[in-house]
């Protein structure tokens, strides 16, 4: 898996700006678009494309862009009682206390957490899988390859939100555009905790199913 730094960097920009002069454009067919709009996941290129309201409307279903195009979700869930113990967050081998966790059409689980060269990308091992599903069947729920759960374990108490792929690359963005040194700085970890708090105010709350 591959991140799209442009498409990175033009979701940073959008996380914390206000609503653009110019405007946006499709990039299936180029019109304008709002400010306010959805977005595809370019499953082959790894990409987040904007669309407009017409191109929207054809991938609605869900085998309508095939192996290629995928419309991304707009839900955004507060995880209530979420499980991840320490024991089993351990198990992931991740070296931060930020990560969101996604799955691919094979079933395969990744996680993604800040570095000093950006997102870090890391498999996760098939029995630490079993174990999150077994533990959470809220995960078996979620759209492959375009939703995840993004875990927040340097809050207290710790939180986890079901969130679609364009916040994932959105939070990506600012962790590129913001790192520094070897614990990020000041600034992207104030960046981050704006995210999640804009993000904890759009999502409803969730307990597990």
């Amino acid at each position: 898996m591959t991140l799209s730094t442009p498409a990175l960097a033009r979701l940073a920009a959008a996380a914390r700006r206000p609503p653009p002069t110019e405007d946006e454009h499709c990039d299936l067919c180029g019109i304008a678009v709002p400010a306010t709009h959805r977005h595809l996941f370019d499953l082959r290129a790894r990409t987040v494309l904007c669309v407009c309201p017409a191109c929207r409307i054809l991938f609605d279903r869900g085998a309508a862009g095939g192996a290629h195009y995928r419309l991304i979700p707009e839900r955004r869930s507060r995880l209530e009682d979420f499980d991840l113990g320490d024991q089993l967050w351990d198990q992931l081998g991740i070296p931060v206390s930020l990560a969101y966790l996604t799955t691919g059409d094979d079933g395969a689980m990744l996680a993604v957490y800040p570095g000093v060269a950006g997102a870090a990308l890391s498999p996760v091992r098939t029995d630490v899988r079993d174990a999150l599903l077994a533990a959470n069947p809220v995960m078996s729920a979620l759209v492959p390859e375009v939703e995840g759960i993004l875990v927040c374990r340097h809050r207290q108490p710790h939180q986890h939100f079901i969130v679609p792929m364009d916040d994932c690359y959105r939070l990506t963005g600012i962790i590129r555009t913001h790192w520094k040194g070897f614990s990020g700085g000041g600034t992207v970890w104030r960046e981050i905790n704006h995210f999640i708090d804009d993000l904890g105010r759009a999502a409803r709350a969730t307990r597990r199913i």
